[in-house]
């Protein structure tokens, strides 16, 4: 009997494993939540190799909508944490800053996006003092 409770353990601690790795193979990958037609998934990897930078990411083409659902953000510093936040070409805000914890990766999803509409720009901002890595998901609707 003793064996079989040592072998069920086994089972289960290897289930709940599996299960710990599963889940943050999964929430470090960017999902497409749209409702309705979703014509063109769009991602973009924005890798920040200076602190303290800032680049136009997208325009939205005439006639459409961009709706950002996902953002990932992996900083690079063991010791410092990042700051990372999108902007339209006005420089107001999309988003709340995003605060990373050195060492540490980010993921946002956002239920229902952030809507950006035609002719507009979407600004990625990393305005901390470490190098960031961002992953932007959405789709063009």
């Amino acid at each position: 009997m003793h064996s079989r409770s040592i072998s069920l353990f086994l089972v289960l601690f290897a289930a709940l494993l599996g299960a710990v790795v599963v889940n943050e193979v999964f929430a470090s990958v960017p999902t497409i939540r749209g409702k309705g037609r979703v014509k063109q998934e769009l991602e973009f990897l924005i890798p920040f190799l200076q602190p303290s930078a800032l680049q136009v990411v997208y325009t939205v083409p005439a006639g459409k909508t961009f709706v950002i659902t996902d953002m990932v953000v992996t900083n690079d510093s063991t010791t410092t944490p990042g700051l990372f936040n999108i902007f339209d070409e006005l420089f107001q805000p999309l988003n709340t800053f995003v605060r990373v914890t050195a060492g540490n990766t980010t993921h946002l999803a956002y239920l229902t996006g952030i809507a950006v509409a035609e002719g507009r720009q979407v600004h990625a901002g990393n305005t901390g003092f470490t190098v960031l890595h961002v992953r932007l998901a959405g789709y063009l609707r």
